[in-house]
């Protein structure tokens, strides 16, 4: 039996060294940028001189603790449904790390989530802290009082896809400006 291969962004497919369930779709790369900040993502995809800086800040210093670059290994298996990320120096450790992980969700059983915070349905499990959609998100929209997380303006009043246009200018952030642009361009 041939050995599951991974999607890279680059270069051709990696050679898993695991038994992934072959419903399980994964992922790679050798040198992946993690933003450690709250908003440094945002910060790269709307003010481009900021995020050169940013990425820059990355590259420079590998293992600082802000931003850093590692291989990455990417698995979302479908049952239980989530997404496992390892890391590591190369892609074979990250790989390790993800299989390690997987393995931990797939022996325990049932799983207890906690939202730690986060208003969208998305939790973590308190036993082995896989991350899934387990809930629906406990926001509605100001407009039409239908549950959502798509956008949050300003003073946090959360909109729906279908009337984030009616956000007024005023209370309009980077993001809600972003992803009216993105929708505007048919790429949302």
């Amino acid at each position: 039996m041939s050995k599951k291969l991974a999607k890279r962004g680059w270069g051709d497919p990696y050679e898993c060294h695991f038994d992934w369930p072959e419903n399980c779709f994964v992922q790679c790369g050798g040198s992946g940028i993690v933003f450690t900040k709250e908003g440094a993502l945002e910060t790269v995809l709307t003010a481009p001189e900021e995020g050169i800086k940013t990425i820059s800040s990355a590259l420079k210093s590998p293992s600082g603790p802000e931003h850093y670059v590692t291989a990455f290994f990417e698995a979302f298996p479908r049952d239980p449904s989530c997404f496992l990320r390892g890391e590591g120096k190369s892609i074979e450790e990250a790989e390790a790390s993800c299989w390690e992980w997987y393995q931990r969700v797939v022996a325990c059983g049932e799983h207890e989530f906690d939202r730690r915070g986060r208003r969208d349905g998305y939790g973590f499990c308190k036993k082995c802290n896989m991350g899934s959609m387990f809930a629906g998100p406990l926001d509605t929209c100001c407009v039409c009082n239908v549950p959502t997380c798509f956008a949050y303006d300003a003073d946090q009043q959360a909109y729906c896809r279908e009337h984030l246009q009616e956000c007024p200018e005023e209370k309009r952030t980077r993001s809600i400006e972003s992803t009216l642009r993105m929708m505007a361009d048919g790429h949302l």
